[in-house]
């Protein structure tokens, strides 16, 4: 039974599906797989919540015109069914008789919805991602037929861990119950600064990772023997080949935005060290993960829940702070876009010169931005000011989280995809041993140009011309500064007082002995 290869078709065959997140970036790649996974598969319910001015309706006919669902026909489409409701509430808040229908028709449920800002209140987190996880539980266990539950997680739920975080549920140091009561008491500290946070997160030092941690925790207390999963991705970039080459959702989320800021030139400096190893892995290699560990929870007996980390790592398809910093200016300089606040290109840097460069580029960003609204260049998503300042702020922070990680085993998942028919392995890649990473950053940036700021054409004189004359206007600024530099110091050393008391320094320095102090014995 344990060497039984997994078929994703037949498995997903007449299943009905019951997905939180649905509409996030995740959740949307996951709901388009699993409408091509089987022409069999059931209806595809997905809770969201409700939207000012729009109906889930004419949300999911938005979501269904672009690109990524294109290639779906309509009788397809019809299977996904938009549902309103409350991840905290009982029963999702859901009328009785459409709570019934999920009851009777739903075999799989994925809880990928939740919290997912560092910086929230306790109990905004432990709401959104432990007591939204407590629904689901009970939901999957009123399921007349339960064929799998996966729960998405984080790979860094454990960043707590010291040394190679493992394949397996940690204990967060309080019962899941117990947070959840203080929640709903709201007796939860409030800031990150009271020192009560700090004795319930630990190492943590967040809200996000420490609830991701918990939600994990209840899952296997309350499940048992059940069919769950537990799938943990890290930082997950554009897609790699399906369903659109690069696809990355929402561009101004995460990773995704700081490419976008990459290639609009309103990023110069990346904080941390050239070696820093980064984990990584795109998103349809995340969804094919996902699809793959639901058919192996839901062919085989399971003690405990099947936990998995889906990402590269120190030994894996190593990729670096440095690597991601190199790719990303080679690819943009192969690929520019029509217009940017300056030249793309970035340094890997951190203390004084990481401050020192980031200031002097919000600076220029402050100097550009009534002009930038004045005659509406630029991004227009987002202001350079507000691009430049996120930028600044996240790249520290992302640095901050990713140097508690030491190491992260892919062990457990590598078995499973090992398992994959082999008709299926190359359509539901998820070895991220196959991923070229200059090529993966290659597909996203020339999205983003395609499909997020809809410029097409090929690269001409135009932007050869922007691009050199940044270099030009840097080659002249650079020299100017030095000059600069060099004329104060001449200025400074040959005026008389100043060399008389620089060589008056000199001479004392030299006549100065060190006398070292006796030891101290120690008894």
């Amino acid at each position: 039974m344990e060497n039984h290869l997994i078929k994703l078709e037949e498995f997903f065959s007449g299943k009905g599906v019951f997905i939180t997140g649905g509409t996030g970036f995740l959740g949307t790649g996951l709901l388009e797989a699993l409408l091509g996974v089987s022409p069999n598969i059931g209806k595809i319910y997905v809770l969201v919540r409700e939207k000012r001015g729009m109906t889930p309706a004419e949300r999911f006919k938005k979501m269904f015109a672009k690109e990524n669902f294109r290639h779906h026909s309509e009788e397809t489409l019809k299977k996904v069914i938009p549902i309103t409701g409350d991840l905290t509430s009982v029963d999702f808040g859901l009328a009785p008789e459409i709570l019934a229908e999920i009851i009777e028709n739903v075999n799989i449920i994925y809880h990928s919805a939740g919290l997912i800002k560092f910086n929230r209140p306790l109990k905004m987190a432990i709401e959104l991602n432990v007591v939204s996880t407590l629904r689901n539980i009970q939901l999957a266990k009123k399921l007349k037929k339960l064929s799998a539950f996966v729960y998405v997680s984080t790979a860094l739920a454990n960043i707590n861990i010291r040394g190679q975080i493992e394949e397996k549920v940690y204990w967060p140091g309080r019962d899941p119950h117990e947070l959840i009561k203080l929640a709903e008491a709201n007796l939860l500290p409030i800031s990150e600064s009271d020192p009560e946070f700090t004795e319930i997160v630990g190492r943590h030092e967040n809200s996000y990772t420490f609830s991701k941690q918990v939600a994990e925790n209840l899952i296997q207390k309350e499940m048992g023997s059940l069919p769950v999963g537990i799938i943990r991705p890290s930082a997950v970039y554009g897609s790699y080949n399906h369903p659109v080459e690069g696809w990355s959702g929402s561009a101004s989320s995460g990773h995704l935005g700081y490419i976008v800021a990459h290639m609009k030139g309103a990023t110069r400096c990346l904080y941390g060290d050239r070696s820093t190893v980064l984990f990584a892995i795109p998103c349809d290699f995340f969804v094919n993960g996902t699809l793959v560990l639901t058919c192996y929870v839901g062919t085989r007996p399971i003690e405990k829940p099947e936990v998995i980390h889906i990402t590269s790592n120190h030994k894996v398809n190593k990729l670096t702070l440095g690597d991601l910093n190199d790719f990303m200016n080679n690819e943009v300089a192969k690929n520019p876009c029509n217009s940017y606040l300056w030249r793309p290109h970035s340094k890997v840097r951190k203390g004084w010169r990481y401050e020192f460069f980031n200031y002097a580029y919000i600076l220029l960003a402050i100097l550009i931005y009534i002009p930038e609204k004045i005659f509406r260049f630029g991004p227009r998503w987002m202001s350079g000011f507000k691009i430049v300042l996120i930028s600044y702020k996240g790249a520290k922070y992302f640095a901050n989280i990713a140097d508690k990680i030491e190491r992260i085993s892919i062990d457990n998942g590598q078995r499973i995809m090992r398992l994959v028919n082999p008709e299926d392995k190359h359509r539901y890649a998820a070895d991220v041993a196959q991923v070229d990473w200059t090529e993966l950053f290659a597909r996203s940036i020339k999205w983003a140009k395609t499909y997020y700021y809809k410029e097409t054409g090929s690269i001409g004189i135009k932007h050869q011309v922007i691009y050199y004359t940044c270099i030009s206007i840097e080659v002249i600024l650079y020299t100017l500064v030095w000059y600069l530099v060099y004329v104060i110091l001449m200025t400074f050393t040959s005026c008389p007082e100043i060399s008389s008391a620089i060589e008056t320094v000199g001479s004392l320095l030299e006549n100065f002995k060190f006398i070292e102090p006796k030891k101290q014995m120690i008894e």
